[in-house]
């Protein structure tokens, strides 16, 4: 969109060459050779999307700059299990057009004890993706998952970088969490 690329521009102007900006939203078609030929990194949440993004990358010439999100049980966005060893492949097969930034998911509810269960199954899944990757000798440049509650939780999510969210603002990611630190 005209309104998107205009206030992305502005932003790309104060950035340093070393910094990275990624997108961890929807980004529509007709946004995507914006973000490539911008060198933007952006989430892909189903194989379906790949060869758009392939065309569009040898048509500008340049690579586009993937983090993949896999689907561990938040049950919001991200890859399907059974999607995940194709991707790869097709990621290996087109590596020069297509670099895998990232390998990514979403916590649900991390910020509550409550769902630890579930926060650890996750992760549980999260590494069997990671195994996968290996195995395929495929691997991401980051392996991220962790968002402030997870990074200030479960400090063995944070991998390779963490997605910080509320905490950029000095607030709590909810009274558990903070409830945890005063202990």
């Amino acid at each position: 969109s005209v309104a998107s690329a205009f206030e992305a521009e502005e932003v790309l102007e104060c950035c340093s060459p070393e910094s990275h900006i990624m997108i961890m939203g929807i980004l529509y078609d007709v946004d995507i050779p914006w973000a490539i030929e911008n060198g933007i990194e952006f989430f892909v949440f189903n194989y379906a999307r790949l060869p758009y993004i392939l065309e569009k990358a040898k048509e500008l010439g340049k690579k586009a700059k993937l983090h993949i999100e896999v689907e561990t049980g938040a049950n919001r966005t991200g890859m399907q299990a059974d999607e995940v060893p194709k991707t790869l492949t097709f990621l290996k097969k087109n590596s020069k057009y297509l670099e895998f930034e990232g390998l990514c998911t979403h916590f649900g509810g991390a910020e509550s004890f409550a769902n630890k269960f579930k926060i650890d199954q996750q992760h549980k899944r999260y590494k069997e993706f990671v195994k996968i990757c290996k195995k395929k000798k495929v691997e991401p440049n980051y392996k991220h998952i962790a968002c402030s509650a997870a990074a200030l939780a479960y400090p063995e999510t944070t991998y390779d970088m963490v997605r910080i969210g509320v905490a950029q603002f000095g607030f709590w990611p909810s009274p558990d969490v903070y409830y945890m630190h005063l202990q």
